[in-house]
């Protein structure tokens, strides 16, 4: 697995025009333990976290505040390296490891962020006013509100794009996130 995503699922608003939403606020997030007041005020910008489906597409208009859009973060595994040196080990049948399978408790364990970072993450979000909804891997997050609370939060501007598949919401520009959560972006 490499990065992630913050990901808008189809928005439930009025209208009878069906769309699915892209919000890419690609986040590969590897949470960093709580710091101090002052940093934890600071916003960091997501690199290329504006869908090039979005700046591809023609503008429609500005999104309706009203509508509900269904999002999910999805956070970066710990040590990589080892994580692809035991999927390798899983595959060769001479490796003592062939075959054997985690349990999503022995991987969350290994390669998840740890309880207390996901937690300040999701928390976070709860503190925004989205509805929550967590993982047992830890390794995401999915969360849902409405398109007004999307912008304020993340500072972005979300707007309809007309796409060859559909109209689709998306962000303008790239969300901001509080840098406790996005230092290793």
């Amino acid at each position: 697995m490499t990065g992630g995503g913050f990901i808008a699922g189809e928005p439930r608003g009025r209208g009878h025009v069906r769309r699915w939403a892209w919000v890419r606020l690609v986040v590969s997030v590897c949470l960093t333990l709580p710091i101090g007041a002052s940093q934890a005020e600071q916003q960091y910008e997501l690199p290329a976290a504006v869908s090039r489906r979005a700046t591809a597409s023609h503008l429609v208009g500005r999104a309706n505040a009203r509508d509900a859009l269904v999002m999910s973060i999805t956070l970066q595994v710990q040590h990589q390296d080892e994580l692809d040196g035991l999927i390798a080990a899983q595959q060769n049948p001479g490796a003592p490891e062939y075959h054997h399978w985690l349990s999503p408790e022995e991987f969350a364990s290994r390669f998840a962020p740890s309880v207390e970072e996901y937690d300040a993450l999701a928390d976070w979000l709860e503190r925004q006013g989205f509805d929550v909804a967590r993982w047992e891997n830890r390794l995401r997050i999915d969360f849902s509100g409405d398109v007004a609370r999307v912008e304020r939060t993340f500072a972005v501007r979300m707007n309809y794009y007309r796409h060859w598949s559909g109209t689709r919401v998306a962000n303008e520009n790239a969300p901001l996130l509080p840098v406790q959560f996005a230092a290793r972006v």
